[in-house]
């Protein structure tokens, strides 16, 4: 009797470890876990939704789609209105990375169609309708999001950033002090804020504003820019030059980087007005500090050729 409870234990703890083994390997990879999961309970929603953002969050965005429609076409009992409207509104997502706006519209439309007062939907079809110059019809995308929710700091900026656009100062500057009021705020709400300061002649709050931005973004070369033309405008001549070596800096002797950044603010006149002050005087600058390091660059090589 001793030796088969014996003989009972030791198959018992033989049989744990190995289970314990199986479901080590099986939760390896956050991919494994979601996949073991589906496996098992292949009727419900969140294991298929959850591998498909695993596939986004790692950049796998073919994946990521394919298993949206996944999650999207199969059958499950426990898919309520909220959890269909979340993959509908990832998959439109997904497409607005990937520069597929009619895709992404498609999908934000099947959301609205579901769940009208989804927020962040609108939030994102506006920035498409922005990118194709449709202000008014960005703007309404906004005014929408606000509308069904008002704890959206990027509803409050977008805005802002449109009325900037429209040159309506007083109403651009209220929304992005309310987008900080509504969230810790990030670099471009700064950036824009600042914009708005410096445009109603408030130099002191644009270059606090545009300070914040920087510390959030110190990579930002439109930020840099902004402090170029304020510290030219305020006769700080010092300052300027460093900032100017600052934004050259940022592009790391990329001139390849540096000439796509320039011809993006040349070209795209309507966004590039209400994200630069003073495009004219910041590209002279610019163009003036080429030429003397041209002239330096000069000189080293004819000294290492004498």
């Amino acid at each position: 009797m001793r030796t088969i409870i014996i003989s009972f234990i030791i198959l018992l703890l033989i049989a744990q470890g190995h289970s314990t083994f199986i479901r080590n390997f099986t939760w390896k990879t956050e991919e494994s876990l979601w996949l073991d999961c589906i496996e098992k309970y292949p009727d419900l929603w969140r294991p298929q939704h959850n591998l498909a953002r695993y596939y986004e969050k790692n950049n796998r965005l073919a994946d990521a789609i394919a298993q949206y429609l996944i999650t999207i076409s199969t059958k499950k009992n426990s898919i309520n209105r909220n959890e269909e409207v979340l993959t509908y509104y990832n998959l439109g997502w997904v497409y607005q990375n990937m520069k597929k706006e009619k895709k992404a519209l498609y999908y934000y439309q099947e959301v609205e169609r579901i769940n009208p007062k989804f927020a962040p939907m609108y939030i994102n079809r506006g920035g498409i309708l922005l990118e194709k110059g449709l202000l008014d019809e960005a703007m309404s995308e906004y005014q929408k999001a606000i509308k069904y929710d008002k704890k959206f700091p990027s509803a409050y900026s977008n805005l802002g950033f449109l009325q900037l656009l429209k040159g309506e100062t007083e109403k651009a500057t209220h929304n992005l002090e309310l987008a900080l009021k509504k969230g810790p705020g990030n670099a471009r709400i700064f950036r824009h804020l600042g914009h708005a300061y410096r445009t109603k002649g408030l130099h002191e709050k644009a270059f606090f504003m545009f300070q914040k931005s920087r510390e959030l973004d110190p990579h930002d070369p439109i930020t840099v820019l902004h402090l170029v033309e304020l510290y030219s405008t305020t006769g700080m001549k010092i300052k300027m030059a460093d900032a100017i070596g600052q934004f050259f800096h940022i592009f790391h002797e990329n001139d390849q980087q540096l000439e796509k950044f320039l011809r993006e603010i040349v070209d795209r006149d309507m966004i590039a007005t209400a994200i630069l002050p003073d495009r004219t005087k910041l590209l002279t600058l610019l163009a003036e500090e080429c030429q003397r390091r041209s002239l330096r660059y000069k000189a080293l090589a004819d000294y290492c050729l004498q």
